[in-house]
C-alpha cells in the first residue's frame, strides 16, 4: 500500500511539468529533474527586484524574497536541476482567478557554475521531484 505522502499529487510540480515539459539546460523532458521555490513576489517593487535580481544572477537577493498573499498574483521563481551540469530558472505567474491559468513569464539556462553557486542558496530538504 502506498505511503499517503505518495498518493498527494504535488500541484507545484504539475504547473512546471505543463509550463515547461523540456528541460532548456539538457533539451530532455523534465520528468527525473527536481525543483525548489527559490523566491515569490506580489508588491511592485519586490516584482521588479525579483527580475532585476535574476537577470544579475544576485540568488541571495531572491532568496531574500518570499510574499505571498492568495487574494493577490504572484511571480514565483523556481530553480529546477536535472542529472546534468548546469540547470534553469524559471519565473511563473500563478493568478489569484481561480480560472486563469499560470503563465511562465522566463525561463534562464544557468552554467553549471551559476547552478552550484544557487543551489548553495537552497537548503537540501527544498528540493521536490518532477
Amino acid at each position: 500500500m502506498p505511503a499517503r505522502e505518495e498518493e498527494t499529487t504535488d500541484a507545484t510540480a504539475a504547473m512546471i511539468r505543463q509550463l515547461a515539459p523540456v528541460c532548456s539546460a539538457c533539451g530532455t523532458t523534465i520528468v527525473g529533474h527536481k525543483y525548489s521555490e527559490v523566491g515569490s513576489a506580489f508588491h511592485r517593487s519586490n516584482l521588479v527586484e525579483i527580475f532585476t535580481a535574476i537577470k544579475a544572477r544576485e540568488w541571495s537577493r531572491i532568496r531574500d524574497i518570499h510574499e505571498f498573499d492568495p487574494m493577490k498574483d504572484v511571480a514565483m521563481a523556481f530553480a529546477v536541476a536535472g542529472p546534468h551540469e548546469g540547470g534553469i530558472l524559471l519565473a511563473v505567474k500563478n493568478p489569484f482567478e481561480l480560472y486563469e491559468t499560470d503563465e511562465l513569464y522566463m525561463a534562464e539556462v544557468l552554467s553549471a557554475q551559476e547552478m552550484d553557486e544557487l543551489t548553495a542558496q537552497v537548503s537540501g530538504d527544498a528540493w521536490k521531484p518532477l
